[in-house]
């Protein structure tokens, strides 16, 4: 039951795992331009299996997180945006109704002529 319950339990991204993994595939990426005496050349093909594999697996794991992150960004931009645009027509009502409740005013078809 116990194995259960941890199969079903449910694992989210967040900013910090996201930030971890683009720098873990930043430096898989590294590793074999920064250490390249953890992965040697193999002289029939010119280039290590090893190194591919940290060129790969660093390239997937680091877009993960960089996706993550810009997926974030994205829609953290579009609320904000959308907060500013109704707070905008917020202000553009109540600045409207001001206008028309003005003392001596006559308001028609978008001009203020004063009476």
């Amino acid at each position: 039951m116990a194995f259960m319950e941890a199969v079903s339990t449910t694992i989210t991204m967040n900013l910090p795992n996201a930030i971890s993994l683009l720098t873990l595939g930043i430096i898989m990426r590294l590793l074999p331009i920064i250490a390249p005496s953890w992965v040697p050349v193999d002289p029939s093909i010119g280039i290590s299996a090893r190194a591919l594999w940290l060129i790969l697996t660093g390239y997937v794991i680091g877009g993960t997180g960089a996706v993550w992150l810009l997926r974030e960004g994205a829609r953290k931009t579009v609320e904000a945006l959308g907060k500013a645009n109704a707070r905008l027509h917020t202000l553009a009502e109540a600045r409207a109704e001001r206008l028309t409740r003005r003392p001596g005013t006559f308001r028609d078809a978008g001009a203020r002529v004063r009476m």
